[in-house]
């Protein structure tokens, strides 16, 4: 038989000595997302789209021109060079907070 409306609702819970602390484990993780960013932007063990997983950055000056050219080494040898550090590449990198 099913209690009247005006009944107060009763919540099972449980004692505190039987109570089991809640441990978020998502929490140590970084925060990633696809994004177009510019490449003097892109760190190591971010993922740039048709490259993949970058394994160094090398940042270069130009002396005479002063335009700098960024490199993107991948683990297998292959490497990217952009003229430029305005240049846009779409990454999967960590978002900030």
């Amino acid at each position: 038989m099913p209690l009247p409306p005006s009944h107060p609702k009763v919540q099972k819970r449980m004692p505190a000595p039987f109570q089991r602390p809640v441990i978020d484990l998502d929490a140590a993780r970084v925060k990633r997302d696809w994004r177009m960013i510019p490449v003097s932007h892109v760190k190591p063990d971010d993922i740039v789209a048709d490259f993949g997983l970058v394994e160094g950055v090398d940042v270069w000056l130009d002396c005479d021109t002063y335009e700098q050219t960024v490199t993107l080494h991948h683990a297998d040898g292959r490497r990217r060079t952009y003229a430029g550090v305005t240049q846009q590449v779409y990454a999967f990198t960590p978002v900030e907070a």
